[in-house]
């Protein structure tokens, strides 16, 4: 996360219930929820190897639940998803864009066959989760569209943006700010790394 949580949430007043949080990789903010109160949670990651190291580091926590799913806007839709170099941080199911000029040190270095699952085909509901943390390399608008109407349950959203094509075909930020406003969602802060076209945003619901 470029946005520390810790800062966060006490400035925009977050204080959920739960987290959904897709885009998983190995959990590294699951301390952090924990110490900002959040025993909620729930983690999705598609990449099979990296989930096991998932799993591994939230089961102290027996509230967590981790999902080993490719997330997407259709369901059983047959997908390449790429693992990257870089302890599968970059993984995708789209290619690499200008990542490749603004990261010239990862590639990718595995691919698996995977089909997409909608989010509101594995959840009927989310009752008890309002916060939503998305991380999927390019894949985010997707991931998102994939809740459906659960999205109206959501107050808060933290996601990964693009202002130009880090991943080939990508959803850029006018987009995301396009959809997420059909929800009542605003964005209230972004930070982007010096000199990079890729950052996370915070979009919290309309006070």
């Amino acid at each position: 996360m470029l946005i520390d949580f810790r800062q966060l949430w006490p400035k925009y007043n977050i204080h959920p219930k739960g987290v959904l949080h897709v885009g998983a990789n190995v959990g590294e903010e699951a301390p952090v929820y924990l110490e900002l109160g959040v025993k909620k949670q729930i983690w999705i990651e598609a990449n099979p190897e990296i989930f096991e190291k998932l799993k591994r580091n939230i089961a102290g926590n027996p509230e967590a639940t981790a999902l080993n799913y490719c997330i997407g806007d259709e369901e059983g839709k047959d997908v390449i998803f790429h693992v990257s170099n870089n302890g599968s941080q970059s993984s995708s199911v789209l290619e690499l864009g200008t990542h490749l000029q603004e990261h010239p040190d990862v590639h990718y270095v595995k691919d698996i066959p995977m089909k997409t699952k909608r989010l509101d085909n594995i959840f009927q509901n989310l009752d008890g989760y309002d916060f939503l943390n998305c991380d999927c390399q390019g894949f985010d608008l997707n991931v998102v569209k994939g809740l459906g109407q659960l999205l109206s349950g959501f107050r808060w959203v933290y996601i990964e943006v693009n202002t130009s094509q880090v991943y080939k075909n990508c959803a850029l930020l006018p987009e995301v700010e396009e959809y997420f406003g059909k929800f009542g969602l605003t964005k209230r802060e972004f930070k982007f790394p010096p000199n990079k076209t890729w950052g996370d945003c915070l979009f919290t619901i309309n006070q």
